[in-house]
């Protein structure tokens, strides 16, 4: 379950429960894509990059709809961040939870990883659209529902019950240097050599290989060198970059200007991100000299050691105690809960290509706050010849111990709720 990092943001996640109105405590914002992008592609990219993606049906007024979420990092306390991305009938819309202030840096790595999948082009999202999380559905998704399905879709004013939280960083010595070779021959030594002298190593991401651009997420800083229009990296100088500075790159480079822009991003939490840009690759070597030379180094040192440190797991556990498969006969489809003293026992059937597969856990999240619990179940392949049918796997997985109260068991998008 720890494997993600974004970029340092400390956020919170939505919450569900209908009650009285409140302050808000965090927020959802999203954009939208003028194309209709599919969504069986996106999950098969997303996982090729090693990121945790489920697709999953959502009900809004009665509405289904199926999307995709992913898993953007790990918070403390069985907290998780998530993104999420729903196709419409023209156009597609991104969104991500984020924090009270309703900053977009959330929404930027969403951005920032369908660009690095070669799924979109940064340049075409619309203006995110923003609401606080006391705001069910999300603004986001109610406008696009009007905007692509000719929907109308009542928002209401819901209870905040969530608390803010920090990220946990999965290095507290490692930040992510994002760029093509070129810049990477060019200015990473340099980087690398500040970052050794205040304690900190840096690791090279090649921006061209979208598999290694979803890793930025899984360190606690990072730093983007190359500008806007560079070879193969320039996606994630555009994604991140205000257009301002962007405006006054374009400038300097008509006017022949030898000049670059040093972009330090403040996320929520206090985190940083630093975009090192140039007119050309030899104006952003020059500008990664400056950076080396000023308190960026220390800086980055000193807000990742202001992180919290990680906690270890509490004894919950979610284990396979049982996964077995025949020749399909009878019900291709099972999933049912049960519920014992402080515990869980979920029984889950599918039909599967052959009797020789075997279900097993790809990740799980907790949610105590919600009382939420997602399971995502893959399947093992078989190493062996196997008979030619159609196969039925069955899983016995055990859960807990949780406190007690109304919970909500989500295996494979399928939901269930139990009371403990």
């Amino acid at each position: 379950m720890r494997s993600f990092l974004p970029l340092l943001i400390g956020l919170i996640l939505l919450p569900l429960a209908a009650s009285l109105a409140c302050f808000p405590t965090g927020g959802m914002i999203g954009s939208t894509y003028p194309k209709r992008l599919n969504l069986e592609v996106i999950y098969n990219k997303l996982k090729e990059m090693g990121l945790k993606v489920t697709i999953s049906e959502d009900s809004i007024d009665g509405i289904k709809l199926n999307r995709i979420e992913v898993k953007l990092a790990d918070l403390t306390d069985f907290r998780v961040l998530h993104g999420y991305i729903y196709a419409g009938r023209k156009t597609t819309l991104v969104m991500a939870e984020t924090d009270v202030s309703l900053s977009n840096s959330s929404l930027l790595l969403m951005e920032f990883l369908l660009s690095a999948a070669s799924l979109t082009n940064p340049e075409n999202f619309s203006k995110p659209v923003v609401s606080h999380d006391n705001q069910v559905p999300p603004t986001a998704l109610v406008k696009w529902l009007k905007d692509d399905m000719k929907v109308e879709v009542k928002q209401e004013i819901l209870r905040c019950s969530s608390k803010g939280v920090n990220i946990i960083p999965s290095s507290r010595r490692e930040v992510a240097v994002l760029s093509n070779d070129v810049d990477k021959n060019m200015s990473l030594d340099i980087i690398s050599k500040a970052l050794m002298k205040v304690g900190l190593r840096a690791v090279w991401l090649n921006a061209s290989d979208p598999e290694e651009a979803a890793k930025l997420i899984k360190y606690p800083a990072a730093i983007i060198l190359g500008g806007h229009r560079s070879l193969r990296s320039g996606y994630a100088s555009r994604i991140f970059m205000p257009m301002s500075a962007i405006r006054k790159l374009e400038l300097w480079l008509r006017k022949g200007e030898k000049k670059s822009i040093i972009h330090m991003l403040k996320l929520p939490g206090g985190s940083l991100l630093f975009i090192i840009a140039g007119v050309d690759r030899y104006e952003t070597r020059k500008a990664a000299e400056q950076f080396a030379s000023s308190d960026g180094p220390s800086l980055i040192k000193e807000t990742i050691s202001s992180l919290p440190v990680e906690k270890g797991r509490s004894i919950f556990e979610v284990k396979i105690k049982e996964t077995e498969s025949s020749c399909l006969s009878g019900n291709a489809s099972r999933y049912e809960v049960g519920v014992g003293y402080n515990t869980i026992l979920i029984l889950y059937g599918e039909q599967v290509p052959n009797p020789c597969f075997r279900h097993k856990i790809e990740w799980w999240e907790l949610d105590k706050d919600k009382k939420v619990l997602r399971i995502v179940l893959g399947l093992k392949e078989p190493d062996k010849v196997c008979i030619q049918c159609l196969g039925y796997i069955k899983t016995k997985i055990l859960v807990g111990p949780l406190p007690e109260g109304e919970w909500t068991i989500i295996v494979n998008g399928r939901e269930k709720k139990v009371r403990i």
